[in-house]
């Protein structure tokens, strides 16, 4: 496995994610904050049909390893607030993972 600059992942709360607004369940969705040692950090939402919060921490932390193999310069943005955002829609066909950088 390629390695990671992934560092930490932490819950921080429930609330609406915008980037999966489409979605039912869009304004209930687990928000994690991620960490990566090269200073860089990721918003990633989960959809509440995973299941509990223990389910969507092992997705977003699955997909926040991922993000941490990607290039430095797709997980940073000049936005100052967060770096990238990350929606994931699972547990049904069609699940898919989004992102925005507020630059592209």
């Amino acid at each position: 496995m390629d390695p990671s600059a992934f560092l930490v992942l932490s819950y921080a709360g429930r609330g609406a994610c915008w980037i999966l607004a489409d979605e039912s369940g869009w304004d209930k969705a687990f928000l994690f904050d991620t960490a990566y040692n090269d200073g860089s950090d990721v918003q990633v939402y989960v959809l509440p049909d995973v299941g509990d919060e223990t389910a969507a921490r092992e997705y977003a932390e699955r997909y926040a390893r991922r993000v941490g193999q990607l290039p430095l310069a797709v997980r940073t943005s000049s936005r100052e607030t967060r770096d990238l955002v990350v929606g994931l829609r699972l547990g049904y066909p069609g699940a898919r993972a989004d992102a925005w950088d507020g630059g592209f």
